[in-house]
């Protein structure tokens, strides 16, 4: 995905969308609004670089566990966020889904 623009900019806007349906479900943490308003590709493309460059065995670890791993779980999590959205628009999270795999 960081490969293609295209993709991480989608995920960034799927992110937001989430964003916006969490809050109807009570308050977020203030580092979230933080941290999604510095989310940009090249921050996260430097962030990964950075953290490669300093420890890469915590990306391969991260890679592992929160993409393989927990693959299932993340297709579960996605279908629970429909059913929240309830109309609401997650059409970026849904075109993410689909072009990940996790959607038919």
């Amino acid at each position: 995905m960081l490969a293609d623009e295209s993709a991480l900019k989608l995920g960034l806007a799927a992110t937001k969308e989430c964003r916006a349906i969490a809050q109807r479900l009570g308050a977020l943490p203030g580092f979230v609004s933080l941290f999604l308003s510095f989310a940009t590709p090249f921050t996260i493309r430097a962030g990964i670089k950075l953290g490669r460059s300093r420890a890469p065995a915590s990306i391969d670890i991260l890679e592992g566990h929160f993409g393989r791993h927990l693959a299932p779980q993340n297709r579960a999590l996605v279908e629970d966020v429909f059913a929240l959205a309830d109309g609401h628009g997650v059409d970026k999270l849904r075109a993410l889904a689909t072009r990940a795999g996790a959607l038919p």
